[in-house]
C-alpha cells in the first residue's frame, strides 16, 4: 500500500463517499482510526513531502483520540450520527476547540479559541472528526499566501492557465465546497470533506470545484467565526 493508492480490504480511499465509509464501518472492514491514519498519511506524503502542496496549517493532535472514541461508541451503539467517523478539514478561520484559529497569520499563531464555532459544533454532533485546519489568504484576503505558512501551490495560474504541477496525482474529487486556496485540499483529498467559506474574491479567482458545491449560509454562518 502506498500513500498515493491506499486500500484496506475492499475499501478504496480515493473512490470513497460518506456512504461508502459507513458501509465499511458496518461490515467491519474499516475503523475510524484506520480512516484517519490513511488521510494523515496523505497529508504527510503530498502536503508535507512530495509535491509539497502546503495546504494544511494545523493537524488536529486529538484526531486519532477522537477516532478511537468513535470506534468504541460504534462498538457499543452503532453510528453516532450521519457523519460518524468522517474526517473533515476546516478552513482556518473557523474556530475548533483545542486548535488555533490563525487566519494564516503569525499575528494569530497562538490564538486558541475556548469553544467551537456553530458549524464545528454541529459537525462534531453529527459524528465528524475535525482532522485539520486548511490554508487561506492571510486574514481571509483571497489569495494563496500567509505569513504563517508561506504559499499554497495552486492548480492554475492567475491567468487561468494550468500551473506546472506535473508531479501532483489526480485523485477523486469529492468536496462539499471549494474555493482558492481551500480547493487544494479537494484536489489532493487529505480529508474526506473540506469545508470553506465564500469571500468577496471568491467569484473572481480561478478555482477547481468538483460539482458538489454549496456555500455555508443561513444558520451555518453563525459565530464564533472570523470573517
Amino acid at each position: 500500500m502506498t500513500a498515493a493508492h491506499q486500500e484496506i480490504g475492499r475499501f478504496c480511499l480515493q473512490e470513497t463517499t460518506i456512504a461508502g465509509i459507513q458501509r465499511a464501518f458496518a461490515d467491519g472492514s474499516l475503523t475510524a482510526r484506520q480512516l484517519v491514519e490513511l488521510y494523515l498519511n496523505r497529508i504527510e506524503a503530498y502536503d508535507r513531502n512530495g509535491p509539497e502542496i502546503n495546504s494544511i496549517i494545523t493537524v488536529n493532535p486529538q484526531a486519532l483520540e477522537d477516532a478511537d472514541r468513535l470506534d468504541r461508541d460504534f462498538g457499543n451503539n452503532g453510528l453516532t450520527g450521519p457523519l460518524h467517523g468522517v474526517p473533515v478539514i476546516l478552513k482556518d478561520q473557523m474556530d475548533a476547540r483545542g486548535m488555533p484559529t490563525t487566519l494564516g497569520s503569525v499575528v494569530f499563531r497562538d490564538y486558541f479559541p475556548d469553544r467551537d464555532c456553530f458549524v464545528t459544533e454541529k459537525l462534531r454532533q453529527a459524528g465528524a472528526i475535525i482532522l485539520a485546519k486548511a490554508t487561506l489568504g492571510e486574514l481571509g484576503r483571497g489569495d494563496t499566501h500567509g505569513s504563517l505558512f508561506g504559499s499554497t501551490k495552486t492548480l492554475m495560474t492567475w491567468t487561468g492557465r494550468p500551473a506546472d504541477l506535473r508531479e501532483v496525482p489526480e485523485p477523486a474529487y469529492r468536496p462539499i465546497w471549494a474555493r482558492l486556496p481551500s480547493a487544494r485540499r479537494v484536489s489532493l483529498p487529505s480529508g474526506d470533506r473540506p469545508l470553506g467559506t465564500a469571500l468577496p474574491a471568491s467569484g473572481r479567482l480561478p478555482v477547481w470545484s468538483a460539482g458538489e458545491g454549496s456555500t455555508p449560509a443561513g444558520r451555518g454562518s453563525q459565530g464564533p467565526w472570523v470573517p
